[in-house]
Protein backbone atom coordinates (compact mmCIF):
# COMPACT_ATOMS: atom_id res chain seq x y z
CA UNK A 1 0.00 0.00 0.00
CA UNK A 2 0.55 3.35 0.22
CA UNK A 3 3.16 3.21 3.42
CA UNK A 4 5.64 1.21 1.17
CA UNK A 5 6.71 4.40 -0.27
CA UNK A 6 8.75 6.22 1.74
CA UNK A 7 10.44 9.55 0.67
CA UNK A 8 13.37 10.24 1.64
CA UNK A 9 15.11 13.66 1.69
CA UNK A 10 18.04 13.72 -0.58
CA UNK A 11 20.96 15.75 1.32
CA UNK A 12 22.99 16.54 -1.41
CA UNK A 13 19.71 18.14 -3.79
CA UNK A 14 18.62 21.56 -2.52
CA UNK A 15 14.94 21.75 -2.31
CA UNK A 16 13.27 23.32 -4.98
CA UNK A 17 11.17 26.67 -5.02
CA UNK A 18 8.54 27.57 -7.18
CA UNK A 19 7.27 31.26 -7.04
CA UNK A 20 4.41 32.10 -8.41
CA UNK A 21 6.77 34.53 -10.73
CA UNK A 22 8.92 31.91 -11.77
CA UNK A 23 6.12 30.05 -12.61
CA UNK A 24 4.75 33.00 -14.71
CA UNK A 25 7.68 33.32 -16.47
CA UNK A 26 8.01 29.75 -17.18
CA UNK A 27 4.20 29.67 -18.98
CA UNK A 28 5.09 33.02 -21.20
CA UNK A 29 8.03 31.25 -22.29
CA UNK A 30 6.04 28.37 -23.66
CA UNK A 31 3.97 30.53 -25.56
CA UNK A 32 1.04 29.40 -27.25
CA UNK A 33 -0.50 26.01 -26.01
CA UNK A 34 -1.89 23.70 -29.34
CA UNK A 35 -5.33 23.59 -27.17
CA UNK A 36 -4.90 27.52 -26.70
CA UNK A 37 -4.11 27.77 -30.30
CA UNK A 38 -6.97 25.61 -31.98
CA UNK A 39 -9.26 27.62 -29.69
CA UNK A 40 -8.31 30.77 -31.30
CA UNK A 41 -8.46 29.33 -35.08
CA UNK A 42 -12.08 27.77 -34.40
CA UNK A 43 -13.22 31.67 -33.43
CA UNK A 44 -11.80 32.40 -36.55
CA UNK A 45 -14.73 29.99 -38.11
CA UNK A 46 -12.61 27.46 -39.56
CA UNK A 47 -13.78 24.02 -40.35
CA UNK A 48 -12.00 21.39 -37.60
CA UNK A 49 -9.84 19.51 -40.25
CA UNK A 50 -7.90 22.95 -40.59
CA UNK A 51 -7.95 23.89 -36.79
CA UNK A 52 -6.62 20.75 -35.82
CA UNK A 53 -3.71 20.72 -38.72
CA UNK A 54 -3.08 24.11 -38.52
CA UNK A 55 -2.83 24.20 -34.44
CA UNK A 56 -0.80 20.66 -34.20
CA UNK A 57 2.06 21.49 -37.05
CA UNK A 58 3.39 25.16 -35.48
CA UNK A 59 5.44 25.92 -38.49
CA UNK A 60 2.09 26.02 -40.65
CA UNK A 61 0.59 27.42 -37.42
CA UNK A 62 2.81 30.25 -37.37
CA UNK A 63 3.03 30.48 -41.30
CA UNK A 64 -0.98 31.21 -40.88
CA UNK A 65 -0.89 33.20 -38.29
CA UNK A 66 2.25 35.76 -40.16
CA UNK A 67 -0.42 35.99 -42.97
CA UNK A 68 -3.05 37.09 -41.13
CA UNK A 69 -0.72 39.61 -39.70
CA UNK A 70 -0.43 40.79 -42.99
CA UNK A 71 -4.16 41.64 -43.30
CA UNK A 72 -5.66 38.61 -45.36
CA UNK A 73 -8.79 36.71 -44.48
CA UNK A 74 -8.79 33.80 -42.34
CA UNK A 75 -10.72 31.62 -44.05
CA UNK A 76 -9.09 32.05 -47.32
CA UNK A 77 -5.39 32.08 -46.52
CA UNK A 78 -6.86 28.83 -44.74
CA UNK A 79 -7.96 27.22 -47.73
CA UNK A 80 -5.42 28.41 -49.94
CA UNK A 81 -2.28 26.67 -47.65
CA UNK A 82 -4.27 23.41 -47.10
CA UNK A 83 -5.37 23.05 -50.18
CA UNK A 84 -2.94 24.54 -53.16
CA UNK A 85 0.04 25.20 -51.22
CA UNK A 86 0.24 21.87 -48.81
CA UNK A 87 -0.08 19.85 -52.08
CA UNK A 88 2.95 21.47 -53.66
CA UNK A 89 4.85 21.14 -50.51
CA UNK A 90 3.48 17.41 -50.76
CA UNK A 91 4.80 17.04 -54.24
CA UNK A 92 7.92 18.54 -53.72
CA UNK A 93 8.91 17.64 -50.33
CA UNK A 94 9.38 20.38 -48.66
CA UNK A 95 8.28 21.88 -45.44
CA UNK A 96 6.79 25.44 -45.21
CA UNK A 97 9.50 27.71 -44.13
CA UNK A 98 11.32 26.49 -47.34
CA UNK A 99 8.80 27.89 -49.40
CA UNK A 100 9.74 31.42 -51.91
CA UNK A 101 5.81 32.09 -51.36
CA UNK A 102 6.04 34.09 -47.65
CA UNK A 103 3.61 35.00 -45.48
CA UNK A 104 3.69 38.94 -47.02
CA UNK A 105 3.78 37.47 -50.50
CA UNK A 106 0.44 35.16 -49.83
CA UNK A 107 -1.42 37.93 -48.66
CA UNK A 108 -0.81 40.23 -51.34
CA UNK A 109 -2.10 37.58 -53.44
CA UNK A 110 -5.24 36.99 -51.58
CA UNK A 111 -5.65 41.04 -51.31
CA UNK A 112 -5.68 41.10 -55.53
CA UNK A 113 -8.41 38.21 -55.27
CA UNK A 114 -10.53 40.23 -52.61
CA UNK A 115 -9.90 43.58 -54.22
CA UNK A 116 -11.30 41.97 -57.50
CA UNK A 117 -7.62 43.02 -59.28
CA UNK A 118 -7.78 38.49 -60.41
CA UNK A 119 -9.96 35.68 -59.97
CA UNK A 120 -8.88 32.80 -58.31
CA UNK A 121 -8.26 30.82 -61.26
CA UNK A 122 -5.68 33.53 -62.47
CA UNK A 123 -4.03 33.47 -59.00
CA UNK A 124 -4.08 29.62 -58.85
CA UNK A 125 -1.69 30.17 -62.31
CA UNK A 126 0.42 32.58 -60.85
CA UNK A 127 0.89 30.09 -57.72
CA UNK A 128 3.59 27.93 -59.07
CA UNK A 129 5.91 30.63 -59.62
CA UNK A 130 5.06 32.25 -56.48
CA UNK A 131 6.37 29.17 -54.57
CA UNK A 132 9.23 29.04 -56.50
CA UNK A 133 10.50 32.06 -56.94
CA UNK A 134 8.57 34.65 -54.50
CA UNK A 135 8.06 37.80 -55.52
CA UNK A 136 5.34 40.26 -55.58
CA UNK A 137 1.99 39.05 -57.17
CA UNK A 138 0.88 42.65 -57.69
CA UNK A 139 4.29 42.79 -60.01
CA UNK A 140 3.38 39.84 -62.10
CA UNK A 141 -0.47 40.93 -62.86
CA UNK A 142 1.09 43.94 -64.36
CA UNK A 143 3.77 42.54 -66.15
CA UNK A 144 1.44 40.29 -67.48
CA UNK A 145 -1.40 42.18 -68.20
CA UNK A 146 -3.59 39.43 -65.91
CA UNK A 147 -5.76 42.07 -64.49
CA UNK A 148 -9.39 41.97 -64.35
CA UNK A 149 -10.87 45.00 -66.40
CA UNK A 150 -13.79 47.03 -64.69
CA UNK A 151 -16.50 48.93 -67.01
Amino acid sequence: GLADYRYFPEPDLPPVELTDARMERCCEAMGELPWERRARYEALGLPVDDVLLLADAKATGDYFDAVLAEGADAKAAANWIMGDIMGYMKVEKKAIDELALTPPVLAELLTLIAEGTVSGKIAKELLPELLEKGGSPRALVDERGLGMVSD
